[in-house]
Formats: C-alpha cells, sequence, structure tokens
C-alpha cells in the first residue's frame, strides 16, 4: 500500500540537543533550539523541551509538518560553531537519535509540539493536560523516563572538575549541577554516550574524528544491547549497579535493547573552530545522509548530541 510508505516528522519536535557548549546548530530538518510559535528574536524558555545550550536567537519556529518516504535518504545538517571533524585542536564526537510513538499513543508518551512555551509539569498530569482542545505541553522523552533519572542514583564514576553536584541522582552533572529540568529529558542521559540505562532514543549514527573507538559506541548502543536497571516491584529504584541492588534486597532487572540496528559510526566531517557556518569545503552544511526506517505515519523527532 503506497500510503503506508508515508513516514511524518512533527516539525517543532525536531530536537537539536548538545553538549558541553558545543553551540551546535541543525539546519536540516529545522531545528527549534526550544521554539515553539513565538514571534519574537529570543526564544521564550530555554528550559522548554531540552537543554541546547544554545544562543536564545537561533532555532526555527513551529511550521507544517514535514513528510518523508521510508527507505529514502534525509540529509540531516547542521553547523558547529566550535568545530568537529578531523582536527587537531579538539575532540569531538557528534551523535544522531530519534524517537518515535504511535500518532494515537497515551499522553504520557505521544511525541508531539504542544500547545504552550511554558514547560510541562513535573507531575503525571503535565502529560494529559489540555488546552481549547489540544495537549498543552510539549513532550519528547515520556513523564515515566523522567521519573526514572530522577530516581536512579548518578555514575559516580563520572569527572565532574571542581562542580559541586547538588544531588545524587542522575539528573545531576557537571552540566547540570543543580538539576535544572528541561521537559522530562535526563541530563546524565543527555551528556553521556553510550549510555548505560534503557533510553527512548534509537541511535542512529556516531560521528567521529577517530574509528578506534567505533566498536564500542556499536556495541554499547541500546540498539544492540540489552541494559539492566534495579527495581522494586518493576519500579526503577535507587541503586544504578548490581551489587548495591542486590544488598538492598532489590531486583536487578535486564530491559531488552529495542531491536534496531547498530549505529553507523563514520569519521565526522570537518568544520573549523570559531566558525558557525559551512563545512570543511567552504560551500555546504555539514551533513549525514540518514536511510529512514520503515514506520507508518508516526510523529518522530531527530535528536543531534555534539560533544566537543
Amino acid at each position: 500500500n503506497k500510503h503506508e510508505l508515508k513516514m511524518k516528522f512533527i516539525v517543532a519536535l525536531l530536537a537539536f540537543l548538545t553538549l558541553v557548549n558545543a553551540d551546535c546548530y541543525m539546519q536540516n530538518p529545522r531545528g527549534t533550539n526550544d521554539r515553539l510559535n513565538e514571534a519574537n528574536t529570543d526564544r521564550n524558555n530555554a528550559n522548554r523541551m531540552f537543554d541546547s545550550q544554545n544562543n536564545a536567537k537561533g532555532g526555527f519556529c513551529y511550521g507544517p509538518a514535514m513528510g518523508f518516504y521510508e527507505g529514502s535518504l534525509l540529509s540531516i545538517e547542521w553547523t558547529v560553531q566550535h568545530g568537529c571533524g578531523i582536527n587537531a585542536k579538539l575532540v569531538c564526537n557528534i551523535v544522531l537519535q530519534y524517537i518515535c510513538s504511535n500518532s494515537d499513543a497515551d499522553p504520557t508518551t505521544l511525541v508531539r509540539d504542544g500547545s504552550t512555551t511554558n514547560t510541562i509539569t513535573n507531575d503525571a498530569n503535565g502529560a494529559t493536560a489540555t488546552t481549547n482542545g489540544q495537549l498543552t505541553y510539549g513532550l519528547h522523552e515520556p513523564y515515566a523516563y523522567y521519573q526514572a533519572c530522577s530516581t536512579r542514583q548518578r555514575n559516580k564514576g563520572l569527572w565532574i572538575n571542581d562542580r559541586n553536584l547538588g544531588g545524587n541522582t542522575a539528573q545531576y552533572t557537571r552540566q547540570n549541577n543543580n538539576a535544572n529540568r528541561f521537559g522530562y529529558e535526563c541530563p546524565e542521559e543527555r551528556d553521556y554516550f553510550p549510555y548505560w540505562a534503557p533510553t527512548p532514543w534509537v541511535d542512529i549514527a556516531v560521528l567521529v574524528p577517530t574509528q578506534d573507538y567505533c566498536p564500542f559506541y556499536q556495541a554499547e548502543s541500546f540498539n544492540v544491547k540489552s541494559k539492566f536497571i534495579c527495581t522494586n516491584n518493576g519500579v526503577q529504584a535507587a541503586p544504578n549497579n548490581q551489587a548495591d541492588c542486590s544488598s538492598a534486597g532489590l531486583t536487578w532487572t535486564e530491559v531488552p535493547a529495542n531491536g534496531h540496528p547498530a549505529p553507523d559510526c563514520v569519521i565526522a566531517p570537518l568544520s573549523r573552530d570559531n566558525h558557525l557556518g559551512n563545512g570543511g569545503d567552504g560551500l555546504h552544511n555539514n551533513m549525514y545522509n540518514w536511510t529512514l526506517p520503515f514506520a507508518k505515519d508516526l510523529p518522530c523527532i531527530a535528536n543531534d548530541n555534539c560533544n566537543c
């Protein structure tokens, strides 16, 4: 059925996530930088959906949904102010990911733009709230995902430099030491790849300065490797390792991989530092051609993590 070949993306949900103040901007598909439909020069709310760590003037406003055919190539394009690729001045990884939901999914998991620039509330009512017959708040990750993040202990083996972290859950990272909330995004998962707990994101590709670590990135992706969490009657508990989980009398639970192929792993295209513009050829945006997966009329968002 030809009608089953159409895959829709909700434009305003095309999230462009950056790490370590990388100043990365998605150009195609149109990255929001947390915008919705505000008419002013600066976005209204940098905490609306995700922590872009970008200039408030960046990003595209809400527009008509973009449609693509399954199996076709989608050119993902971006600009990176601090450079990437084989560049002696820096080390940079770019991780491309996406997330989808059924168009008739429960409001707690339905990816959407929402109708307000306010941040979704951190309670069970936020995902289901409506305004004039429409779901009020934009949503990327499910509400339950953020609750698990705010319960699970953070990884204390991570380098935090001289930062004083305000707590011990996965909300607290070197980049987010006060556990500021950005929609239902999990800061620890946002800041580190590959992540060691289950995530709703599907990995597309990892763009690297050297392919030495490609086998590791591909083998550890949640696309192909199951992850474990500590549960209490099926609900996320605090311990983040098997020993602490077992000693607390809780259950160390395996969560199967999402079943997608391992992500592609290729050399990142060159972009020079201190230049938020075209790539190494000086003529075009840097890009990655993604072969779209097969899915029937699913609202989806693309996610581009830059770690420089």
